[in-house]
């Protein structure tokens, strides 16, 4: 048997154990919602099991000791994701410089101007009149029916809250 033969031998039992592996992990989910249904011992069991398996119950520290007490494991979570998650000083320039801009100046006048009385009716008209209704309880047909009266009010009150970042009470 020559080096090309083991390799696809090794291959396919490769793909036969993966194969297995799916089956199992198919066959035990099915398992598990028969029987977890019923609400019984196995039920309360597995749930155990995994609360078990997902408890914390010691911590090793930097220094090499075992950190058991909850207190002690609690603080040495906080500590490690408080120093991962805060800013670093440091020189950004290198890194910022290489980054390519997307969005061209003329994309970003675009984006900066402020919103039109057409683009207010075409986003109340490209929603289902029936669909959610806004904090105030009316749908979009509300002001689909209601636009043509008072399209001036709607399109300067919209423009005031998106501007302002306070929705009016």
């Amino acid at each position: 048997m020559g080096g090309p033969q083991i390799l696809e031998l090794q291959n396919n039992l490769a793909t036969l154990l993966l194969q297995e592996d799916s089956y199992w992990r198919q066959h035990s989910k099915v398992f598990w919602l028969k029987e977890c249904d019923t609400n019984s011992k196995f039920f309360h069991t597995a749930a155990s099991t995994c609360h078990l398996k997902n408890t914390i119950t010691k911590l090793r520290h930097p220094n090499g000791s075992w950190l058991t007490f909850h207190d002690e494991t609690s603080s040495r979570i906080r500590d490690y994701f408080s120093l991962i998650f805060q800013s670093v000083q440091g020189q950004h320039q290198p890194v910022i410089s290489r980054i390519q801009p997307h969005v061209t100046t003329n994309d970003n006048m675009l984006h900066i101007q402020p919103f039109s009385k057409e683009e207010f009716k075409e986003a109340i008209f490209s929603m289902h009149p029936d669909k959610s209704p806004s904090p105030n309880d009316f749908n979009p047909g509300f002001y689909q029916h209601i636009w043509d009266d008072l399209e001036d009010e709607l399109s300067a009150s919209t423009s005031s809250w998106l501007d302002t970042s306070a929705f009016p009470s």
